[in-house]
C-alpha cells in the first residue's frame, strides 16, 4: 500500500546567474516516517527562444545533514490521502535555498540535466527508483549545480511519498 503523497512547489522564483549552486528543494523526514521522491517539474517563463536555450545540471543528493539558508520553509499539500484523517506532513521542506546544504555523509542519487527551453514536465521516476531517505539519512536535496547564463524566472514542483 501507498504511503500519503504530497507537493512542494515555488512559483515564480528569480534563479540568478551570479547565485551559484543552489538548493532548489530540501527535504528532511521526521522520526520514523520515511519519504520517497517519487517526480518532480521545473518550469522557466523568462528565456524564451534558440537564443536562450542552455541546459542546466541538476543532483538530487541524499545525506547532507546542515540544512542550506536564503531560501524558505515551505509545507506541503496533500495530493492523495487513503484515508481523510491520516496526518498532514511529518517532514521538513525547504525551496530555493542560495547557501546549499552541507555536511554529512552523502549519495548522489540523481545527476541530470535540465533543457531550460524544452523542460520534461512533469518526470515522473519508475516505482523502483523511487528516491527512499529515512531520518537517519538526514535528507534529499535537488541541487542546481551552477547559475543559469542570465537570471531566470523558475517555478518547481516535487512529488513526496510519506509512510508511517
Amino acid at each position: 500500500m501507498y504511503g500519503r503523497i504530497y507537493v512542494i512547489e515555488f512559483e515564480a522564483q528569480t534563479i540568478s546567474n551570479a547565485g551559484g549552486d543552489r538548493d532548489l528543494f530540501y527535504l528532511a523526514p521526521a522520526d520514523d516516517k520515511p519519504i520517497k521522491v517519487i517526480g518532480w517539474d521545473l518550469s522557466q517563463f523568462s528565456d524564451l527562444g534558440d537564443a536562450g536555450e542552455e541546459v542546466m545540471r541538476l543532483r538530487w543528493i541524499r545525506g547532507h545533514s546542515t540544512v542550506g539558508s536564503g531560501g524558505s520553509a515551505v509545507t506541503a499539500s496533500t495530493v492523495y490521502r487513503a484515508n481523510p484523517t491520516d496526518p498532514d506532513p511529518s517532514f521538513t521542506a525547504r525551496t530555493n535555498d542560495t547557501t546549499i546544504a552541507s555536511a554529512g555523509t552523502t549519495f548522489n542519487a540523481y545527476s541530470g540535466g535540465y533543457n531550460i527551453r524544452v523542460s520534461p514536465s512533469p518526470y515522473f521516476l519508475p516505482e523502483r527508483l523511487w528516491m527512499p531517505c529515512t531520518q537517519a539519512q538526514s535528507s534529499l536535496v535537488m541541487r542546481l549545480m551552477a547559475g543559469p547564463t542570465d537570471d531566470l524566472t523558475m517555478s518547481g514542483s516535487v512529488w513526496v511519498m510519506e509512510e508511517g
